[in-house]
């Protein structure tokens, strides 16, 4: 492995050095921070209904869509970010499918087995991340998917058996995160991960298996591009010349269909009934005075 992350105190180093100390012009504030992104579907399948997902002209391949992921990488380790987060469970689909009819676990029932095409996208995924020099932050367990596990033990047995993978691997540019949102409605079938004591002793049962590794649990193309301009223009690496009306997009309708089904904060709910050929408008009005139009018609 050609990538080593270390932690001293809050602040944290790759190959001995603090994150960003390496760019000229970055501010020393940032030297020690993580920047990160969340590509928590990058090893993403659906063994129920895979055909779902082949959708707005492209065909859904799981191997693909991992292949695609880590093609984008150094362009994002160029903007400045130098973690991100995979996930074995994947998380919500942006509020188009109901994720409680997706089946993206590797997990057997009982915890103690892996599914071979997941660990092997993983592995492609942390490979690829260190030879850029970035670390990954493997996550294991997403709220509707941990349904497929039994009961706790297979919980336990399940982190065990991921982080003895993870060890066995020799990862060094791997943070563990156990669980997504430990404390959401979905994983109350799992007192072992809903609450603060389950999830506590999971993290050292993390921590042990997998030999020491650092273990948490957590909490489109313009857009994209304009989160990754900003972050390189905070560090130093460049300013963000993007014209505004690029930095804003109808959600979701190059990969989505569009969300406007409301229910608080960033939860809402899928939109059905969307016909192709469809012009779906958004109108943005900045504090300036500006307004900007977008159009997309349905695919």
């Amino acid at each position: 492995m050609g990538t080593v992350l270390s932690i001293e105190g809050d602040r944290f180093l790759i190959n001995g050095k603090l994150t960003y100390s390496e760019i000229e012009h970055c501010p020393e504030k940032y030297h020690g921070l993580l920047m990160n992104a969340r590509f928590i579907q990058g090893i993403f399948n659906d063994s129920l209904e895979p055909e779902r997902f082949c959708r707005f002209g492209r065909y859904f391949d799981p191997e693909e869509n991992t292949r695609e992921l880590i093609k984008a990488l150094p362009q994002w380790y160029a903007q400045g970010l130098r973690c991100f987060t995979a996930g074995f469970q994947g998380g919500e689909p942006c509020y188009t499918i109901n994720s409680m009819t997706i089946d993206n676990n590797p997990f057997s029932a009982d915890g103690r087995r892996m599914d071979g095409a997941y660990l092997r996208r993983m592995k492609d995924v942390i490979l690829a991340a260190d030879q850029l020099g970035m670390i990954v932050i493997v996550s294991l367990f997403y709220g509707p998917q941990s349904r497929f596990l039994k009961d706790d033990r297979a919980v336990m047995e399940g982190v065990k058996t991921a982080a003895n993978w993870l060890r066995d691997e020799h990862f060094t540019n791997v943070i563990l995160e156990v669980a997504n949102e430990h404390d959401i409605e979905a994983y109350k079938i799992h007192p072992i991960l809903y609450n603060d004591s389950g999830i506590a002793e999971l993290i050292e049962i993390a921590k042990r298996e997998s030999g020491g590794l650092p273990v948490v649990w957590g909490i489109k193309n313009d857009e994209d591009r304009f989160f990754a301009m900003r972050m390189a223009q905070s560090l130093g690496i460049s300013s963000c010349d993007l014209p505004v009306q690029s930095c804003f997009e109808i959600a979701g309708l190059d990969d989505d269909p569009f969300s406007v089904n409301y229910l608080f904060n960033w939860l809402q709910m899928p939109v059905e009934g969307i016909q192709t050929g469809e012009t779906v408008k958004a109108v943005i009005r900045l504090a300036g005075g500006q307004t900007i139009v977008k159009e997309k018609i349905a695919r």
